[in-house]
C-alpha cells in the first residue's frame, strides 16, 4: 500500500545540495531556518555561527568554558509544519569557522544541482533527540514529508 503524500504533506522539505533530506524549521517564532533532517544525530538541535549569532545566542549563552568550541542556548519556540516545541536546547559554534572556497567545478554542480531539484542551503542539523517522538513518513523523489505525534 503506498500514500499519496503530496494530499497530506505537513512539512516544508527539500533536499540539500548533497542530496539529503531538509526541512524548514522556524526558531523563536523569527527566523526560518533549512535544517539537514539527521536520525543520525543525537541531539535535538545544532545551528551554524552565524544563525545563533542572528537569534541573540552568542550575547544570552556563557563563554565556551570547557573548551570544547560548543555552547547550548534555550531556543524559546522551535516550529515544524503543524508543531511547535518550547524550552529546546540548541548547540551552536561559539567562534566563527573559516569560510570554505569551493572551486568553480563544484560552484557549477551545486548550481546545476539547484536548477534541477530546488535544493537548499542548510543551516544546521535537527537530530534524534527531537525527532524521536514522531512518526515519519518520506517521499525522498518529491520531496515530501509528512510528520505526526502520536
Amino acid at each position: 500500500t503506498s500514500i499519496n503524500l503530496e494530499d497530506v504533506a505537513n512539512i516544508s522539505m527539500r533536499t540539500t545540495l548533497l542530496g539529503a533530506p531538509a526541512i524548514e524549521v522556524i526558531i523563536n517564532g523569527r527566523e526560518y531556518v533549512w535544517l539537514d533532517f539527521q536520525i543520525g544525530y543525537p541531539g535535538g538541535v545544532s545551528i551554524d555561527f552565524e544563525t545563533a549569532e542572528d537569534l541573540g545566542f552568542l550575547e544570552e549563552s556563557p563563554a565556551d568554558a570547557d573548551g570544547s568550541g560548543t555552547a547550548t542556548a534555550i531556543a524559546e519556540s522551535l516550529a515544524f509544519g503543524p508543531y511547535e516545541l518550547g524550552g529546546i536546547n540548541t548547540d551552536y559554534p561559539t567562534e566563527e569557522g573559516p569560510r570554505v572556497r569551493r572551486s568553480s567545478l563544484e560552484d557549477g554542480i551545486l548550481r546545476a544541482s539547484r536548477q534541477r531539484n530546488r535544493s537548499v542551503q542548510t543551516h544546521g542539523e535537527l537530530g534524534y533527540e527531537i525527532m524521536q517522538h514522531f512518526v515519519i513518513t518520506i517521499d525522498f523523489n518529491e520531496s515530501r514529508m509528512h510528520i505526526f505525534a502520536p
